[in-house]
């Protein structure tokens, strides 16, 4: 995956060896050697990626990197730190102030670009949750993506005791919800509530290629796809840690583990996965409010259109009865009783209507007062008495108009209904014949089930 990265450092040699080494991998690389070039550059376009040498004359690291994720424009930018060797205290302020990772020098090209890919990824990801967003008020504002304290973090080691130390050590640190796991215990769980939000995993598991194999596993199963995954590994151990990037490791720690480190490193991941969980959960409620009618909660006549045809080719001829309910003399509800009441009617016979069907059922509301239901059944008899039972469900109660006047009113529904005979060339016709018995149940007096074949409608009288 290559991408668009400005490389930060003071070091003219330096600059110029890791525009080379990316320009070989594809990727398109900008160089800036201060913070005040950095913020020249950043004004101009943000790039995807921002390495920064944490060496740069007279610059805080980690006070850049929070100036860097207060700006709206780059908070989501994602910031790879590089530090001199063995130097810990900077790794962690950097990673405390919002780096999305921390490299050592000397590296390698391998574990270079592999946190490249990985961020980048990671970055391509919210992209394209933030460009799929349904208008429901904007995108999450990132400040408030910051994990609040604590964490669901599941923790792997090849020696109990060794992960106990870590769960010990996490626990002094902070409010987390650490727990040891063993690993046929992870795998073997089905998810849901249990499910952690990170796993911790040491890499050296049994003959010392387990680590990624359980990674592997735990991608592959529901409570672990979306989990963030910090592998620990041996220092110098290029390969396998490359190998856990691209299995989909969020992070990589090299070495002896600090309480610190470990601390800094499960923040930043449980920060990194809540932005995209946020965004995920905005998406997922924008596109349930787009095939939400407000008023009533039902699936509105988008949701209808679109899984009405899957229902007929589901069901199949003589097993889905289809059905269209109007309200009747709505208008002079809304003419004697104001709108307010009117809204109050259409929400109760909504909730009367729900109440009544199955959940493979489809109920919809699809104009002013008029509602769509589709229902699988086993024959005629049932679509017929499932029909008169949605009737009778709206006129058996009077309907409360709020408002503090204690006044009830009575409402009933007409209703024009139609057996799938496999006859119809799409739902819109299927529809169209429903829409036309209901027309005759209007003709016929009201507060009526009709079906287009008079032989369903005369069952069950």
């Amino acid at each position: 995956m290559s991408g668009r990265i400005l490389v930060v450092d003071s070091v003219a040699a330096n600059r110029i060896v890791m525009k080379a080494r990316l320009n070989a991998a594809f990727h398109e690389v900008e160089t800036a050697r201060s913070a005040a070039d950095l913020a020249r550059a950043l004004a101009v376009s943000v790039p995807d990626l921002v390495i920064l040498d944490a060496a740069l004359p007279g610059d805080d690291p980690a006070a850049l990197c929070r100036t860097l994720r207060a700006d709206p424009a780059t908070a989501e930018m994602p910031i790879l730190v590089l530090c001199p060797a063995g130097d810990r205290d900077t790794r962690i302020d950097a990673l405390c102030a919002g780096a999305d990772d921390v490299l050592e020098r000397p590296f390698g090209e391998i574990a270079l670009f592999a946190r490249i890919r990985a961020l980048l990824r990671e970055q391509a990801v919210r992209r394209d949750l933030c460009s799929r967003q349904v208008d429901t008020g904007g995108i999450p504002d990132p400040a408030s993506w910051v994990p609040e304290p604590g964490g669901r973090i599941g923790l792997i080691a090849a020696q109990p005791s060794m992960a106990l130390r870590w769960q010990a050590e996490l626990a002094a640190r902070g409010a987390r919800q650490a727990q040891v796991l063993d690993p046929a215990t992870v795998l073997g769980r089905s998810g849901g509530a249990a499910a952690h939000e990170l796993y911790v995993i040491d890499g050296m598991l049994g003959r010392g290629s387990d680590g990624l194999q359980l990674l592997t596993e735990l991608r592959a199963r529901s409570q672990g796809r979306d989990a963030a995954v910090l592998m620990l590994l041996p220092d110098g151990d290029e390969m396998r840690a490359a190998a856990a990037f691209d299995l989909g490791a969020a992070g990589v720690l090299h070495g002896r583990v600090t309480p610190a480190e470990l601390a800094a490193r499960t923040d930043t991941l449980l920060r990194r996965k809540r932005r995209v969980d946020r965004l995920r959960a905005a998406l997922n409620a924008g596109l349930e409010l787009a095939v939400t009618d407000g008023l009533t909660g039902l699936r509105n006549r988008r949701y209808a259109m679109a899984r009405l045809p899957r229902m007929m080719a589901a069901d199949g001829p003589g097993r889905l009865a289809v059905m269209m309910l109007d309200l009747d003399h709505f208008k002079e509800i809304n003419d004697r009783h104001g709108h307010g009441a009117g809204d109050r009617v259409l929400a109760a016979v909504a909730r009367r209507l729900a109440d009544q069907l199955r959940a493979d059922a489809l109920v919809a509301r699809i104009g002013g007062e008029e509602f769509l239901v589709a229902v699988p059944v086993p024959d005629a008899a049932a679509a017929r008495l499932a029909a008169e039972r949605l009737r009778a469900s709206v006129s058996a109660h009077p309907i409360a108009l709020g408002g503090g006047s204690g006044s009830v009113l009575p409402v009933t529904v007409s209703i024009g209904a139609v057996l799938h005979d496999g006859t119809d060339p799409d739902a819109e016709a299927l529809i169209a014949r429903a829409d036309a018995a209901l027309y005759r149940s209007k003709r016929l007096g009201r507060n009526r089930v009709t079906f287009t074949d008079p032989a369903i409608t005369a069952v069950a009288r």
